[in-house]
């Protein structure tokens, strides 16, 4: 290979190396047949082995392109919880876009204990590095509590994706946005009430709900369940009360089987 094809400069172990491999008309070629070779390797792989899960956590999430979540799930999204700068206002906001075109990703749990920042964080799968378990700093009821609640409703990610809100990285607005499942004839909606925002309450009108039926609706809230038909709670909508800022609410809906065995 000459010159016009091949460069490489290297003075020693410790230095920079920089290699060209392509033609001045040809740029990018050998990057282009790498990713196919990866794309190859991973499809021979899961054809070996069908029931194989390939965790694609690369470049903080640089990897989240069509050909790779063809064959792969996020199981990291990105590096930002470990960010020095890490708010959870920028995990919701992941939520909300990535879950446009993205059924299945997942992100850290950054403060156990802080049950805003697991609102944020909770989705299809939840990662979390909680050293020092036997520490009686760490939250051992909170964790297996919302562990357990991110157990419950993580199916729910996977199926019909509403946002209740427009997306947004303001601190002063509310942001908010709803997985429903028509197969399991229930769903989940999540709102936070950020920072700096002045409003306590906010009016939602959920999506995808079968007008005539009837749905009981639980609060991670003090508030007492509701019950409503599903064509109230999509026109009317519902009010969310957080009384403080930096504040969310999980509420778990349900379609009931038989309304009238309900007091409500």
């Amino acid at each position: 290979m000459d010159a016009t094809t091949s460069e490489a400069q290297s003075t020693n172990a410790n230095s920079s190396v920089h290699v060209a491999v392509d033609r001045p008309d040809r740029q990018g070629i050998a990057e282009i047949r790498h990713i196919e070779g990866v794309y190859t390797f991973w499809d021979d792989l899961r054809r070996r082995f069908p029931n194989l899960i390939i965790d694609n956590c690369s470049s903080g999430g640089q990897r989240l392109d069509f050909e790779a979540l063809s064959r792969t799930v996020p199981l990291w999204r990105t590096d930002w919880p470990g960010h020095p700068h890490y708010h959870s206002d920028g995990s919701q906001s992941q939520t909300h876009g990535l879950s446009w075109w993205l059924p299945v990703h997942a992100i850290g749990l950054r403060w156990p204990g802080d049950t805003y920042d697991f609102h944020s964080t909770v989705g299809a799968g939840l990662v979390g590095e909680i050293p020092g378990l036997e520490h009686k700093a760490v939250p051992a009821a909170w964790l297996k509590k919302h562990l357990a609640i991110a157990r419950s409703i993580r199916d729910y990610y996977r199926g019909d994706y509403y946002p209740l809100t427009n997306y947004s990285l303001a601190s002063d607005v509310w942001l908010a946005y709803q997985f429903d499942r028509p197969d399991l004839a229930s769903g989940v909606l999540l709102a936070f009430r950020r920072e700096t925002c002045p409003y306590p309450v906010l009016n939602v009108k959920l999506r995808g709900l079968r007008p005539g039926a009837y749905y009981r609706l639980k609060f991670s809230t003090k508030d007492p369940d509701q019950r409503h038909r599903g064509s109230a709670l999509m026109n009317k909508g519902i009010d969310i009360r957080l009384n403080q800022p930096h504040a969310s609410a999980l509420v778990v809906y349900r379609r009931e089987s038989n309304p009238r065995s309900s007091s409500r």
